[in-house]
């Protein structure tokens, strides 16, 4: 039996997005580790789930030196297994400790690139990009991309130099577990319902969403504007006092909280905008989205270019461009077929490329190889 230990840096994420797909793996032939911070021990199946130190968002120098330290008496603990990495610190300490450890079973999943590797301007993501550049290129490495674009911008820095490469659009969906909606048709006089389903963080638009509800405000458009999404009390999120009085300032915008039914966001969404402000590996609304036929408007960037048609199953736009959103909206309002019709073509793209068994298929044969 081959022992996998995974680092993820939030377990909740690491549950809805990865969990699903690797719990079909051969429960005879593999066992995971996964380490997430703020977690209990507890086992479940052939999943054992432990905490660890570390802090997403943190730039402690304390801290982080006692997640690489956390890390490396696991690592160095557990030789003999396979480890993999998830976002950005994980994959950062783990390749400095892999080399240091001379550990060669390393997995590297690359689910959106964010603010630091491969971009340029900052001084610390100048220091992450040239850490890698020594300490990340091995043959022996295997990578999985969620899209396209953040290989190109690794490999062309030199970041990454092995063949064992892999791609996936996003996490998968499990259609088993996606319920069905009732077909919804838009007449003439209905409102149009345009849903933003995200964390509250500022990266994710939500104010951008907010100044483009404002402007339909003023206008004679029935358009109702919902944010769905939980928030925190992190200065990276927008804070809830701000979000709960919303609907006193205006009258077609609401801030829902968190919605847990998948049935409700996407039975009371018409469009869905997705306005993060960097590359992600392919957002989960947006599968969703065209596994429901649903019409998104969403930024041009990585990841949702991988999955997103024009005028088949959304339109991209200028990344920051609010302006270019609200016209795209009011074409949508005027040209509502586009909305009515059922998009098979979007539908069949989901099932076919989503599926949780090519997720599957791609994980147990690098942990075959490896």
């Amino acid at each position: 039996m081959k022992k996998i230990l995974i680092f993820v840096n939030d377990y909740n994420y690491f549950i809805s997005h990865k969990y699903d797909a690797l719990k079909k793996l051969n429960k005879k032939k593999f066992c995971f580790e996964v380490f997430s911070p703020n977690r209990k021990k507890f086992t479940r199946s052939n999943f054992k789930f432990e905490p660890y130190f570390i802090k997403s968002l943190n730039k402690n120098i304390i801290y982080e030196l006692l997640t690489f330290l956390n890390m490396f008496w696991i690592m160095y603990r557990k030789k003999n297994y396979i480890f993999q990495y998830y976002t950005i610190k994980p994959i950062f300490y783990g390749s400095i400790i892999s080399k240091i450890l001379k550990i060669r079973k390393n997995f590297f999943i690359f689910s959106g690139l964010g603010n630091f590797i491969g971009h340029d301007k900052g001084t610390l993501s100048l220091i992450i990009n040239k850490i890698l550049k020594l300490f990340l290129p091995s043959k022996n490495h295997f990578f999985l991309f969620q899209n396209k674009n953040d290989f190109y911008k690794l490999k062309k820095k030199k970041i990454i130099n092995s063949k064992n490469i892999y791609f996936s659009l996003g996490s998968g969906l499990n259609f088993e577990k996606l319920p069905k909606l009732k077909r919804k048709v838009l007449k003439k006089n209905n409102y149009i319902n345009v849903v933003m389903p995200c964390r509250m963080k500022f990266h994710k638009g939500v104010l951008d969403f907010i100044e483009i509800a404002n402007y339909f405000q003023k206008t004679n458009y029935k358009m109702n504007f919902y944010l769905i999404g939980k928030t925190n009390t992190s200065n990276d999120y927008v804070q809830y006092k701000f979000l709960k009085n919303l609907g006193k300032n205006t009258n077609n915008l609401k801030w829902l909280g968190e919605v847990k039914s998948k049935k409700k966001i996407y039975q009371l969404a018409d469009i869905i905008l997705i306005l993060s402000k960097y590359g992600e590996g392919v957002p989960k609304v947006a599968l969703e989205s065209i596994y429901y036929n649903k019409y998104i408007v969403s930024y041009d960037i990585p990841g949702c270019r991988d999955v997103i048609n024009n005028k088949v199953n959304g339109d991209l736009v200028k990344l920051d461009s609010k302006k270019s959103v609200c016209l795209k909206l009011e074409m949508l309002y005027r040209n509502r077929q586009l909305l009515n019709k059922n998009l098979k073509q979007s539908k069949k793209f989901a099932l076919t490329n989503f599926n949780l068994n090519k997720i599957k298929k791609i994980h147990t044969e690098i942990y075959e190889k490896i």
